[in-house]
Protein backbone atom coordinates (compact mmCIF):
# COMPACT_ATOMS: atom_id res chain seq x y z
CA UNK A 1 0.00 0.00 0.00
CA UNK A 2 1.50 3.57 -0.77
CA UNK A 3 0.99 6.63 1.40
CA UNK A 4 -1.96 7.69 -0.82
CA UNK A 5 -3.74 4.24 0.41
CA UNK A 6 -3.48 2.68 -3.05
CA UNK A 7 -2.43 -0.74 -3.40
CA UNK A 8 0.58 -1.48 -5.71
CA UNK A 9 1.24 -4.62 -7.44
CA UNK A 10 4.49 -6.74 -6.46
CA UNK A 11 5.78 -8.31 -9.18
CA UNK A 12 7.96 -10.87 -7.78
CA UNK A 13 4.08 -11.92 -6.23
CA UNK A 14 2.68 -12.51 -10.34
CA UNK A 15 3.59 -15.48 -11.50
CA UNK A 16 4.35 -15.79 -14.60
CA UNK A 17 4.01 -18.87 -17.07
CA UNK A 18 6.45 -20.12 -19.43
CA UNK A 19 4.53 -18.95 -22.78
CA UNK A 20 4.88 -15.30 -21.01
CA UNK A 21 8.22 -15.92 -19.56
CA UNK A 22 9.41 -16.88 -23.55
CA UNK A 23 7.68 -13.75 -24.95
CA UNK A 24 9.28 -11.63 -22.49
CA UNK A 25 13.12 -13.06 -23.05
CA UNK A 26 12.34 -12.76 -26.83
CA UNK A 27 11.50 -8.96 -26.74
CA UNK A 28 14.06 -8.52 -24.57
CA UNK A 29 16.66 -9.98 -26.58
CA UNK A 30 15.03 -7.99 -29.68
CA UNK A 31 15.12 -4.82 -27.83
CA UNK A 32 18.81 -4.94 -26.98
CA UNK A 33 19.85 -5.58 -30.13
CA UNK A 34 17.78 -2.77 -31.76
CA UNK A 35 19.30 -0.39 -29.52
CA UNK A 36 22.96 -1.90 -30.18
CA UNK A 37 22.29 -0.83 -33.75
CA UNK A 38 21.03 2.67 -32.91
CA UNK A 39 23.58 3.56 -30.99
CA UNK A 40 27.15 4.85 -31.02
CA UNK A 41 27.47 5.89 -27.02
CA UNK A 42 30.39 3.69 -25.84
CA UNK A 43 29.31 3.53 -22.60
CA UNK A 44 25.88 2.88 -23.71
CA UNK A 45 26.99 -0.17 -26.07
CA UNK A 46 28.92 -1.54 -23.33
CA UNK A 47 25.93 -1.75 -21.09
CA UNK A 48 23.65 -3.11 -23.92
CA UNK A 49 26.36 -5.81 -24.78
CA UNK A 50 26.09 -6.94 -20.54
CA UNK A 51 22.43 -6.72 -21.04
CA UNK A 52 22.14 -9.12 -24.26
CA UNK A 53 24.52 -11.13 -22.78
CA UNK A 54 22.96 -11.61 -19.54
CA UNK A 55 19.66 -12.40 -21.29
CA UNK A 56 20.95 -14.76 -23.65
CA UNK A 57 22.34 -16.98 -20.92
CA UNK A 58 19.60 -17.00 -18.89
CA UNK A 59 17.00 -17.95 -21.34
CA UNK A 60 14.09 -19.46 -20.07
CA UNK A 61 13.89 -23.37 -20.26
CA UNK A 62 10.03 -25.16 -21.24
CA UNK A 63 10.45 -27.08 -17.81
CA UNK A 64 10.47 -23.58 -15.74
CA UNK A 65 6.68 -23.70 -14.91
CA UNK A 66 3.97 -24.54 -16.38
CA UNK A 67 1.87 -22.92 -19.26
CA UNK A 68 -1.36 -22.57 -16.47
CA UNK A 69 0.14 -20.54 -14.36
Amino acid sequence: TTAAGKRTLNRASVPLGGAMRSFIHRKNLENFRKQLAETSDDATRLQLERLLSEEEANEPSATDEPEDD
